[in-house]
């Protein structure tokens, strides 16, 4: 067998039906992330329940615990989880939120990981400036992410409406 590494998962997208369903108290099924989502929007509308259940602290660290148990049954080794910080904010602080989810992903040592803070393209300009000055060493130089930040607004969103291109996975037995 070969061990994994994963360089693109959503957290949101990524939460346990089981533990989502066990605290809503109906099954979330076809509320949650899935391939059958047939475009970016789609998708996309499917970050609303995860943003609403990670809100507590104590939830965060069991959906990234989980999140890295499952890893680790499918052998992954190293995993980069993307997230928007301050979606999960509601009622703990956005440091709490980053450290929920790390503590939760240091139960499992066998998985390393790394967090990468992401923007959401409903946020305002300085929403968005926030999260990334969370993990800026340099607080003196926010013009230069300002500049950053107003080139990539510019972006052309044609593409939301877009159909999701599956991706296929490959696995060499040797």
């Amino acid at each position: 067998y070969m061990k994994k590494i994963e360089l693109h998962l959503h957290l949101d997208g990524s939460l346990d039906i089981d533990y989502a369903k066990e605290l809503v108290g109906r099954n979330v099924y076809n509320e949650m992330v899935s391939s059958r989502d047939g475009s970016l929007a789609q998708y996309l509308e499917k970050f609303y329940l995860p943003d609403e259940l990670m809100t507590d602290y104590n939830v965060i660290v069991e959906f990234s615990y989980r999140l890295a148990k499952q890893l680790e049954k499918e052998d992954v080794i190293y995993a980069e989880i993307r997230f928007c910080p301050t979606s999960h904010n509601k009622n703990i602080s956005v440091d709490r939120v980053i450290t929920g989810i790390r503590e939760g992903l240091a139960r499992v040592p066998a998985v390393k990981t790394n967090l990468i803070f992401c923007m959401r393209r409903n946020y305002s300009f300085d929403e968005n400036l926030e999260i990334i000055l969370l993990d800026m060493d340099d607080k003196d130089n926010v013009e230069q992410y300002k500049e950053v930040l107003s080139s990539l607004e510019n972006i052309d969103s044609s593409l939301y409406d877009q159909p999701i291109t599956p991706f296929i996975y490959f696995e060499n037995e040797f």
